[in-house]
């Protein structure tokens, strides 16, 4: 028997023309940059110098709320870009690995957290003179990382 080294499939080209490839890689480049240093400049500044005018539980949630985005791109937008610019993954096997696992993670932790702070608002503006300490909030937010896992 006779086997054929050549494949018969169709061959697998880039399914966008160069145009579409150019601005959907533009996309993602400006879009992972803008949300690490975006979500980076908001951990810093508020944990370093204090520079977010918040009540002490909204300021908890927004730091929560910039780590969960933070992860969310270094997880799963910085790999997909990777991945769509090569036309295959080349991260390795261990970033495969960790990615897959936690690909979820954020983005659970980021509706999550979106509905505590909706919540804890509504909570204000019903009861205008309760206010969450910063330790509840911390307690509120390490229950939705939890939950989130």
């Amino acid at each position: 028997a006779v086997v054929s080294t050549q494949s018969t499939g169709p061959k697998m080209g880039l399914p966008y023309s160069p145009v579409s490839l150019a601005v959907l890689s533009l996309y993602g480049v400006v879009t992972t940059l803008l949300g690490f240093l975006g979500n980076s400049v908001v951990l810093y500044s508020s944990l370093r110098y204090d520079a977010i005018d918040l009540d002490a539980a909204s300021l908890v949630f927004v730091q929560n709320l910039a780590l969960a985005d933070l992860l969310y791109t270094v997880i799963v937008l910085f790999p997909s870009l990777c991945t769509y610019l090569a036309n295959e993954y080349v991260l390795g096997s261990f970033y495969c690995k960790v990615t897959a696992q936690l690909s979820f993670l954020p983005g659970s932790a980021i509706c999550l957290l979106v509905l505590t702070i909706t919540a804890y608002k509504l909570k204000m503006l019903v009861t205008p003179l309760f206010t969450f300490s910063a330790r509840l909030a911390r307690l509120f937010s390490v229950l939705v990382w939890i939950i989130a896992l």
